[in-house]
């Protein structure tokens, strides 16, 4: 729980950091918008693991999980699910 707190917490400074930052990505650019409110954080895409992106801001290496943002760029990962239906 801690950790999740810290994470958060370091995703809302950020957050609050870059939230007036135009939003156009380069080719290694991304934009993560924080559902529900509209938050912009842009950073440069270093990797996605286990479901959160890891991107370079000016305010440093964040880790922000997917399931809170909604992403535009090149990078951005596309996350799959299957309804499976049991047959009778």
């Amino acid at each position: 729980m801690r950790k999740q707190n810290i994470i958060v917490s370091k995703f809302m400074i950020v957050a609050t950091v870059m939230a007036f930052t135009p939003i156009a990505t380069s080719a290694d650019e991304m934009a993560l918008t924080l559902n529900g409110n509209g938050i912009t954080i842009l950073g440069d895409y270093v990797g996605y693991e286990n479901n959160a992106y890891i991107i370079s801001t000016s305010a440093g290496r964040v880790h922000i999980p997917s399931k809170y943002v909604t992403c535009e760029g090149d990078d951005c990962v596309v996350t799959l699910s299957a309804n499976i239906a049991a047959v009778e």
